[in-house]
């Protein structure tokens, strides 16, 4: 294909996928509210469904796929994924975590998308998924989860309560600078071990003081903490490890 023809079917699939991945994602929160709804303990519901959306786009693909224990899918025309479904979908959402416009395939037409513009569509459909679920509790019209939360209950892991212990005598004596550093490696663990929904950070911020039961800086500090690869990478290398290690004990 010329230049001028692959840069035409660039856009015609940008388009395509942008137009089916908005219906796929109106079909997903669709069935995340009726579920959601009717689900007994709506917290765990809600943290699950974070976790499965993760598994999807970033976590580990099992050597045997399907795995009924392994990475379930959420409104999967196939009902389960196949291995290349997977790296399909995990390529496409690598491009989207670190910003860069995702290869596509040029040969084919958006009249008769290949399977692996299917599976670009559910990738964006996926991505814009998780981005709506954090804003979730904050939403206009939508019930929040908790008025207000325990520090345990922003952790996304099956033992959140133990994990939230082990964190505090780890990072008891730590303030400021340190426990920004130790966000932003639970936020970043893949999947998330912790995630702050839009418009929470001070209620996280203030359930962390009272959780850690001491002086652990100002909020703004905290908040407004900027990451410097060159002069963070070093500290930030050292908590990821210490938090690796609480994490092996949990297991």
């Amino acid at each position: 294909m010329k230049i001028t023809e692959i840069t035409k079917a660039s856009i015609k699939q940008k388009e395509f996928i942008a137009k089916e991945s908005a219906k796929k994602l109106e079909a997903i929160i669709s069935d995340f509210r009726e579920r959601y709804k009717n689900s007994q303990s709506k917290q765990e519901f809600y943290s699950d469904t974070i976790r499965q959306c993760w598994s999807i786009l970033f976590g580990k693909i099992p050597n045997e796929v399907p795995d009924e224990k392994g990475i379930r899918p959420i409104l999967w025309r196939g009902g389960f994924f196949e291995r290349w479904q997977l790296k399909t979908i995990q390529s496409y959402a690598y491009y989207k975590k670190i910003g860069k416009e995702p290869s596509y395939i040029y040969t084919t037409t958006p009249d008769y998308p290949a399977d692996e513009i299917g599976c670009y569509v559910y990738t964006e459909a996926l991505w814009n998924y998780l981005r709506w679920l954090k804003r979730f509790s904050v939403r206009k019209g939508a019930k929040k989860i908790r008025a207000e939360k325990n520090f345990y209950e922003y952790l996304h892991h099956d033992k959140r309560e133990l994990l939230a212990k082990r964190l505090k005598e780890e990072f008891n004596k730590e303030k400021g600078k340190g426990l920004a550093l130790m966000r932003k490696v639970l936020e970043e663990n893949q999947p998330p071990l912790l995630i702050i929904p839009d418009g929470e950070i001070t209620s996280f911020f203030d359930s962390m003081k009272n959780f850690l039961d001491g002086n652990i800086g100002c909020l703004n500090g905290f908040k407004d903490f900027k990451y410097i690869n060159e002069k963070h990478n070093t500290a930030f290398g050292k908590t990821k490890q210490r938090i690796n290690n609480l994490l092996v004990k949990l297991v």
